[in-house]
């Protein structure tokens, strides 16, 4: 599966959330709602933990279960981006105090905290090419150790190929941004936000499910259950169809040769 398959299959997936109104309403409710929005993180990674086998998102039950897969991501997304967020924090607070001297703007000041900032982003995009895989490792093995089992995290990314993995990251990146844009639009801004989360979250989880499979299959990591299933993904529409399909049942579209 080529990068836009994956991208296009994920937003796909996500749109199918929108049919179920009841579930993403209720998904929106519980994101607003500080620690039980554990269960919306818990979610994502049920999403994740069933694809790419399931073409349809998961049922919103068994919140006790989300709730503690939730509380799992937080903890491992916590200990990986400690460092990263502790020199953001140090940068941003470098930078009010700046704002806040009475004696005026310091350059030194200013331009340590805008430095430490920027080397936190920066940190945390190179942590992130680790961290994502290792969500996925934790999730896919239902082992919290497994989230730092880097031996077996580097050659899944190394299965998927470096170049094609970090243009993955970059593009999951890019849209992320673009989403934190549109929630800084003024008054409707954040309402757009609040809405639109479930539906971001459903997309990571599933574009995450779909390219560690691609990686972990190759090498044996997956359970047989998971791996014995071969199917690859319509290049126009995104749907699923046989490996050996030259044509899809759903759209019609020439596949690409196998």
């Amino acid at each position: 599966m080529n990068l836009s398959e994956n991208l296009t299959n994920s937003f796909d997936y996500a749109k199918k959330l929108i049919k179920n109104v009841g579930n993403w309403i209720l998904l929106i409710i519980l994101n607003i709602i500080p620690i039980v929005n554990f269960i919306v993180i818990g979610y994502m990674g049920k999403v994740l933990e069933v694809s790419p086998d399931s073409n349809e998102p998961p049922k919103l039950e068994n919140y006790g279960n989300l709730w503690i897969q939730g509380l799992k991501i937080a903890i491992l997304s916590f200990i990986y981006m400690i460092v990263p967020v502790i020199l953001f924090l140090i940068g941003l607070s470098l930078g009010l105090s700046n704002l806040l001297m009475p004696m005026g703007i310091s350059k030194f000041r200013f331009g340590t905290g805008l430095i430490l900032m920027l080397a936190a982003i920066i940190i945390a995009f190179f942590i992130a090419i680790v961290y994502a895989m290792g969500l996925a490792h934790m999730i896919k093995n239902k082992s919290f150790a497994k989230g730092f089992a880097f031996n077996e995290i580097i050659n899944i990314i190394k299965a998927v190929g470096f170049g094609k993995y970090i243009l993955w990251l970059i593009s999951i990146f890019i849209i992320g941004v673009i989403l934190a844009g549109v929630s800084s639009i003024p008054y409707i801004g954040w309402l757009i936000s609040i809405v639109v989360s479930p539906l971001y979250m459903v997309f990571i989880g599933r574009t995450i499910g779909l390219i560690y499979f691609e990686g972990a299959s190759k090498i044996g990591l997956l359970q047989p259950s998971t791996a014995i299933k071969q199917v690859k993904y319509c290049i126009q529409c995104g749907a699923e169809i046989p490996m050996e399909a030259a044509y899809c049942p759903k759209c019609g579209a020439v596949q690409e040769a196998i």
